[in-house]
């Protein structure tokens, strides 16, 4: 049969069994393209610090990899954005791989406005930390309470507008609502302008956010986050990874008198290197996915 139906494949990189199924029907009834955006470093599972309910989670998604991982792409035309997993995808299908900009990168090259707030200030990117939507997906317990999580939040930037000299500005994540500016009494707070913020900040100050491209792109210093509740979680591990990456300063918010407040500096090096892991393959030649998806509908 000559499959004429292309369908956009969005359900994420993973090897859950629900997802897997669903995979399976796509690769016979359609062209299925695997779009991986969003990349981002994947730390090595610590068993340590998850609870039975997430540990067995865990095994389950192994043994379906094991099981699944040589068919269940087979069929797929991947579209990647980076270096970063690249030998994985181009060993799970039988189609030449396509080397793309990401989104984030599309964005930017198509920024038109963007604005200034304040003179002078820092951009936190929100994670949506205690209560994000993926903890009930992936069945994972939130790292921290929301009450204390903005409490320990506040007094840190209260803290960062003294050293610095400059006012920090809130970049809510798409998912969070707007109630959180309650929550964040006392600071400006923004939604769905990430990038036009980040543009003319001084610098920016994030967990683990994929939303961090913006700032490696316009070459800005980044402070990578983390607090006491962290240590006990799987989100440490991003956190340091993250940081590891892009040599950030990283610092505890609850250790505020022991706080080192250097000067802010940029490792082009490590920027360059993560551009071409997750922002942008060396090999795009500047395409976007868009550029292909209009040759598959003609």
């Amino acid at each position: 049969k000559n499959k004429k139906i292309y369908v956009l494949d969005l359900l994420s990189f993973n090897f859950k069994f629900s997802t897997n199924i669903l995979r399976l029907i796509l690769r016979f009834k359609s062209n299925p393209i695997l779009y991986v955006h969003g990349l981002r470093t994947r730390p090595k599972t610590n068993l340590k610090n998850n609870s039975i309910s997430e540990i067995v989670s865990k095994f389950k998604n192994y043994f379906s990899k094991l099981f699944f991982q040589n068919s269940v792409f087979r069929n797929h035309i991947i579209f990647t954005s980076g270096k970063y997993r690249e030998k994985i995808f181009e060993k799970l299908s039988n189609k030449k791989i396509n080397y793309i900009i990401s989104k984030d990168y599309f964005k930017l090259k198509n920024i038109q406005k963007h604005f200034k707030p304040f003179k002078s200030y820092a951009v936190f990117i929100d994670e949506n930390v205690p209560d994000h939507y993926d903890y009930k997906i992936s069945n994972i317990k939130s790292p921290i309470s929301k009450k204390k999580y903005y409490e320990k939040l506040k007094l840190f930037f209260r803290k960062i507008e003294i050293i610095y000299k400059t006012k920090v500005v809130i970049s809510l994540h798409p998912k969070s609502k707007l109630n959180k500016i309650k929550e964040l009494k006392g600071f400006k707070v923004y939604k769905g302008q990430t990038e036009k913020l980040i543009k003319n900040s001084s610098f920016v100050m994030f967990h683990a956010s994929t939303a961090i491209s913006f700032a490696v792109i316009f070459g800005k210093p980044i402070l990578s986050l983390t607090c006491n509740e962290f240590n006990r979680s799987y989100f440490i591990n991003e956190i340091k990874q993250t940081s590891k990456l892009l040599s950030t300063t990283e610092i505890n918010i609850d250790e505020l008198d022991k706080l080192n407040f250097k000067k802010l500096k940029v490792s082009k090096i490590s920027y360059k290197k993560y551009i071409k892991y997750f922002i942008k393959h060396p090999k795009s030649n500047e395409k976007s996915i868009e550029n292909y998806l209009v040759n598959f509908k003609n």
